[in-house]
């Protein structure tokens, strides 16, 4: 099991500070952690408050030296797919081949009309998806591409220099509706399901519980069958999150503080549907002491997932993250 460490860039407890995520980024550099992610939105958390994630990415890819860096997942309506492209390679080589790429459909409606992007229905996001896709992974292995999508072209386009990993960066889709997946079982090395909801609902394809995870990963097992892909030759990752203490007050404590700002802040307070109780937290988040969170990484990995991108709950704190690289993580 890898362990990833999402860094949260918007405002959870706090206004976003730069510092803040530089230092974190420099401790998970020096941690067995695998890989650091930090993710694609424009508005969200505290006043709507967030770092856009490319200029975070290049900038602290400069700064580290071994941590691979992602972002789960670039949004592929924001981007031209040919500039993505450039804009890879090129990190791919500041980082010196350390990128993993992540795209996505795109599914933050109110982004999309605040910004000035088409929100088109999600059919047409995930055709687009493959068309950027196809662009993306042209450009990183040919000398010149011609491409004339229902929605992207592309004309005797170059991107050089190449990126430094060959054939190229780890290309990971993220999502769970039928198309996507499909897509994930064409082109990519990585899958990023959604992530766990705390209250255990779930739905509207932005969040995942442990049957609709099982189901995503059958649909996906197929469709690879479908495109003769090897199912194991792909990882399978999700973002969850993670409260963890040897003290129980303490972890009382964390969790009363971490369910009362995903109920107040935007957009957890409006697509986390149900309530978020003790249970509900212990049931679909790792949650508890480091044994507890210890049997839970296993049911995921018996699931089949071979990643785990976790978001400290005590944030920015690092308590937590030294409590599992010191308890956890040595037992995968």
């Amino acid at each position: 099991m890898n362990f990833g460490y999402f860094i949260p860039t918007f405002g959870l407890y706090e206004e976003p500070n730069w510092n803040v995520i530089k230092d974190h980024f420099l401790i998970v550099d020096k941690s067995p952690f695998n890989s650091a992610w930090i993710a694609d939105h424009f508005v969200w958390g505290i006043n709507n408050a967030m770092l856009e994630c490319w200029t975070l990415l290049t900038a602290l890819a400069s700064l580290t030296e071994r941590v691979r860096i992602g972002c789960g997942m670039l949004c592929q309506s924001y981007r031209n797919p040919a500039l993505v492209a450039k804009m890879g390679a090129t990190l791919d080589l500041i980082s010196k081949g350390r990128l993993e790429f992540g795209l996505g459909a795109g599914w933050k409606k109110d982004e999309y009309i605040q910004y000035g992007f088409d929100y088109p229905h999600y059919k047409v996001r995930a055709e687009q998806l493959r068309e950027a896709l196809t662009i993306v992974r042209s450009l990183w292995t040919k000398d010149k591409v011609t491409y004339n999508g229902k929605y992207y072209k592309v004309k005797d386009a170059v991107c050089e220099p190449k990126p430094l990993q060959k054939p190229y960066p780890p290309l990971w889709v993220g999502g769970s509706g039928d198309e996507v997946l499909r897509i994930t079982a064409e082109f990519a090395d990585g899958w990023d399901a959604p992530a766990s909801d705390p209250s255990g609902v779930g739905g509207g394809g932005i969040w995942a519980t442990d049957s609709t995870l099982f189901n995503s990963l059958t649909k996906l097992e197929n469709y690879c069958k479908e495109f003769g892909r090897d199912f194991k030759r792909i990882q399978k990752s999700m973002n969850i999150w993670i409260c963890i203490s040897e003290n129980e007050s303490k972890l009382m404590d964390l969790f009363l503080k971490w369910r009362k700002a995903l109920k107040s802040i935007k957009p957890y307070s409006e697509l986390i549907k149900g309530e978020i109780t003790l249970e509900s937290a212990k049931r679909n988040c790792i949650f508890g002491t480091p044994n507890d969170c210890i049997e839970k990484i296993k049911s995921f990995k018996e699931i089949g997932l071979t990643q785990l991108v976790l978001g400290f709950a005590d944030y920015p704190s690092i308590e937590g993250f030294e409590l599992f690289i010191k308890r956890v993580a040595p037992k995968f």
